[in-house]
């Protein structure tokens, strides 16, 4: 952010590049995304998520436990029809900026999925 004279807002969202990975707790190609502000935008790589279609789930907790998550939200999408991926996102709503309660945060999980 420094060599581009950026600042960030807004929620930290992880994106890692393979769902199953992720779901299985594997290593995985992981990029940080937050909202840049006061630069020029068109020197910095930016990925838009929005216009799509998400499988959704809040996680409360611990992130230790998540990846049962996955497990989840991957079930369901395939008991409705649904494929999922390749990419997962998790959107940090209360983190340790806000809290040092691990039991208290609060993790948007975000699967792209289509209809089958």
């Amino acid at each position: 952010m420094e060599e581009h004279n950026a600042e960030i807002t807004g929620p930290v969202i992880l994106a890692f590049d393979d769902c199953q990975k992720r779901s299985l707790e594997l290593t995985n190609r992981t990029t940080i995304m937050q909202q840049p502000v006061r630069n020029n935008s068109s020197d910095l790589p930016l990925d838009n998520i929005g216009g799509s279609t998400f499988i959704s789930s809040y996680y409360i907790g611990d992130h230790t436990n998540m990846y049962k998550r996955y497990v989840d939200m991957e079930y369901w999408a395939k008991e409705n029809g649904y494929s999922c991926g390749p990419k997962v996102y998790e959107r940090f709503v209360v983190d340790y900026w806000t809290t040092t309660d691990i039991n208290m945060f609060v993790t948007e999980l975000l699967i792209p999925a289509n209809k089958k």
